[in-house]
């Protein structure tokens, strides 16, 4: 009985978590991509606001953090070089949680329910995840690796 039981749960799982981690990569590389959109589109209000938190070179991290965020995402949409792209967007999430989001302050720390309702905690758990257990089979990563 426990054989089979776990026979089925293993089938399961091998169907589950492909479409899990490229479910994953779908929705949150196309959030990542129309969120750095949105950051290109909108170059001197992004500016403005990295330079109200007193980030150097505003102009130029407003292109690098457009940029990263875009390309990052499409690269997870389409499961190529994943791990590299959720390697630099986690950093970006960290960065925007402390800089951004006052993470730094630690009151969030104290209040968790506020702490995961920043924007940057999905995201990076997201982008954790795939760092973690890579893209999936049903990604480009896979396909060339074959």
């Amino acid at each position: 009985m426990w054989q089979k039981c776990s026979a089925i749960c293993s089938a399961i799982e091998r169907v589950f978590i492909p479409l899990l981690l490229f479910t994953i990569r779908f929705v949150w590389g196309v959030s990542f991509a129309i969120t750095g959109w949105g950051k290109l589109q909108a170059l001197p209000k992004t500016a403005a606001f990295f330079a109200s938190l007193h980030i150097p070179a505003p102009l130029f991290h407003s292109y690098l953090v457009g940029g990263i965020e875009t390309l990052g995402g499409v690269l997870l949409i389409l499961g190529l070089a994943s791990r590299v792209s959720s390697l630099l967007l986690s950093g970006l999430m960290l960065t925007a949680l402390f800089l951004a989001h006052n993470l730094s302050s630690l009151s969030h720390l104290h209040d968790f329910p506020t702490l995961v309702q920043q924007a940057p905690v999905s995201y990076l758990f997201a982008a954790l995840t795939i760092l973690a257990f890579g893209p999936g089979p049903l990604s480009l990563d896979a396909i060339l690796k074959k």
